[in-house]
Formats: C-alpha cells, structure tokens, sequence
C-alpha cells in the first residue's frame, strides 16, 4: 500500500466519483481506478486492513472497555511482530493481539475460556492469529 493510494482512496470516497478524484490529482481516471482496485485485493493485506477497521469500528460500539475511560495496557507477547493490548472498563475485560507479521502467530493456551468477539467461537486451547490480521478476545 502507498500513501498515493491512501490519498486516491479518500479521494474516491469523499467525492464519491472516481472522475472527480482523478481531476483533483491530475491523473486519468483508468490510473485512480487501478490504484483503487489494488487495494481491493481480498487476498492482499490492505483489504485485511480494511476489513478490520470496519470490524473494530463494529466492537467499539459494542462493548464497554472501548470507551475513552478504560483502563489501557499493553503486554509482552515475545514477538516484536504481535502488539499486546488488554483493555478493561466496569468488569470487561478485552485482549487484543495485533500481528504485524507475515508468518501467524500462536497465543499460548488460556487458563480460562476466552470468547473471540470477531467470530464468537470459545477457546481454551491455543489461538492462532494469522499475520497481518488481529483478534480481540473477551476473557
């Protein structure tokens, strides 16, 4: 992903027209189209990027430790390639393991159940986060 396809992106999305975003960058509209396109890939890690800011965006609405007045950390999860955050308000209490790596990443066997709020599926065995994806859990 490049920072000229970001900006064709919002072009697109704020003019709602791919002719009058290629006007405001002086370039055809076929290349604002490419480049738009390139981001669409359901394979590439842009569209998992996407995908996961509307599936965030979903669970913030949803669940008390996103408010601005959780309490917020991160913790080691031996990789510099997974973010560990926790994320706890009024008794929830929210993991997230983000994975900036192309190889997955396996989360060590739980001591309790843990619900995957993306997918709702429970988990008391090892929880793999495929690379360039994330998961949030509810513990």
């Amino acid at each position: 992903m490049t920072i000229n396809q970001l900006r064709y992106f919002v072009a697109v999305a704020e003019h709602q027209s791919f002719t009058k975003a290629a006007t405001q960058y002086y370039i055809s509209q076929t290349a604002i189209t490419q480049q738009v396109q390139a981001l669409e890939d359901p394979a590439s890690s842009q569209a998992k990027l996407f995908r996961a800011l509307g599936e965030l965006e979903t669970l913030r609405k949803t669940h008390r430790a996103f408010s601005s007045q959780a309490d917020l950390w991160t913790f080691d999860t031996g990789s510099d390639q997974v973010l560990g955050i926790v994320r706890s308000h009024q008794g929830q209490l929210l993991i997230g393991c983000f994975n900036f790596g192309e190889s997955d990443y396996v989360l060590k066997k739980q001591s309790r159940t843990v619900r995957n709020l993306l997918t709702g599926e429970d988990y008391n065995r090892p929880i793999t986060v495929p690379g360039f994806d994330f998961i949030w859990l509810s513990v």
